[in-house]
């Protein structure tokens, strides 16, 4: 895993406005998951999830959002599996302005959808007993996810952290 390749807050909050970014990979914990539904000004659906971003120079109180990701159309079935407290690995994603509404302010200024068409999403789940499932949609088979599971004799050390997994003596 090479952690110069993620970003951070200040790498999203500087990056071009529409404009595909498929070099750096958006690692987060999913704090708020809200169910797939119609979305409001334009055909389709939209599922969404807000988190804090993993391995940043920003630390936040516990809770607070630091992106927001949403998913369009084939993508929000696709990525409907991610539940609260999974950690969302994905590559090959847009960030675009947050629109203001009235003179309302916008919660937070930006959010990130992934590229439609060359897009890969991983997402780290806590299975059964210690283990953990890694779910892996990618644009070219949205249909057909890709899950593993990952015993907890083989995973990464940042995974056991991320997943708050208890830890035992006899690893």
């Amino acid at each position: 895993m090479n952690l110069e390749l993620y970003v951070t807050l200040a790498d999203l909050s500087r990056l071009p406005r529409g404009e595909p970014h498929d070099v750096k990979t958006l690692i987060c914990r999913a704090d708020t998951v809200r169910a797939p539904r119609p979305r409001e000004l334009l055909s389709g659906r939209v599922f969404d999830i807000s988190g804090q971003l993993l391995d940043t120079e920003y630390k936040g109180m516990p809770g607070e959002t630091c992106v927001h990701v949403f998913f369009y159309d084939e993508w929000a079935s696709a990525a409907s599996f991610i539940e609260r407290d999974d950690i969302v690995i994905l590559k090959g994603f847009t960030v675009y302005d947050t629109p203001r509404v009235g003179d309302h302010d916008v919660e937070f200024p930006f959010f990130v959808t992934p590229i439609p068409h060359m897009a890969a999403l991983r997402a780290l789940q806590k299975g059964h007993k210690d283990d953990i499932m890694e779910v892996t949609v990618t644009a070219d088979a949205l249909e057909t996810p890709n899950i593993r599971v990952m015993p907890k004799r083989l995973r990464g050390s940042y995974i056991a952290n991320d997943m708050q997994c208890p830890r035992t003596n006899n690893d």
